[in-house]
Formats: structure tokens, sequence, C-alpha cells
């Protein structure tokens, strides 16, 4: 009789998916945002909303409902509550902000307020 482990084959490492931006700013901290990843496209909403807690906070809500929140605390650094960001300590969310930054298409403002922005969603 013979007794054996088999090992799972070696897995290949995967190339990670390109990424495309398509950021169009619409008023003070207010944008519709793309994020392509490979084929995949998603849009949201982007609108910077403060932070009582120092840095920067931004929500992104996706055309089709969910909602994501970036909090940026430095040039290199933001935290998003998705769970890829959980599970990996970064996300194409946080990535998209913080590159935004970087390029100064979101330059600091006095963030709009809840009802400033539902009005401009439904216009």
């Amino acid at each position: 009789m013979l007794h054996a482990t088999l090992s799972p084959a070696p897995r290949k490492a995967r190339k990670p998916a390109s990424r495309r931006l398509t950021f169009i700013p619409i008023t003070r901290g207010v944008g519709r945002l793309i994020i392509a990843a490979g084929k995949v496209l998603a849009g949201y909403w982007l609108h910077e909303i403060g932070s009582d807690i120092g840095g920067r906070g931004f929500v992104l809500e996706k055309f089709a409902g969910e909602t994501y929140h970036v909090h940026v605390t430095g040039p290199a650094a933001a935290m998003c509550d998705c769970r890829g960001h959980e599970a990996h300590g970064h996300c194409k969310h946080a990535d998209a902000v913080l590159t935004l930054i970087r390029l100064g298409h979101l330059p600091p403002q006095r963030p709009m307020s809840p009802a400033g922005f539902a009005a401009l969603q439904a216009a």
C-alpha cells in the first residue's frame, strides 16, 4: 500500500490588469470617474466629503449603486472600505484617488454639502 501526499501544481503568477482612468470634473471636488481594469469598466460619481480625523475623505458611488469611502492620509497613503483593500491592502478606488490628486485633478477644496451633491446627481 502506498501513501503519498500530492502537492498542488505551482500557480502561474497573474499579470496585473492594466488600469486606465477617465475623470470628468463637474464642480468643486465632484466628478465622474471611470476605471478600466483590463476589459472591465466601472463608473463612479466621485466627491470629496472632508475628514474629521485629518487628511481628505472621498466617496466613490458606483453608477450601479455600491458606495466606497476612501481616506487619504498622505501623498501615497490611502485606505478604502472595499473588500479588495481589506484583503490586499490596496485597491483600484484608493489608487485612482491618489493618482488624481498626484496629477492635480483633485486639488484641496471645501467639500460640497450632501444636499448639494444630491441635487447635482438628480440633474
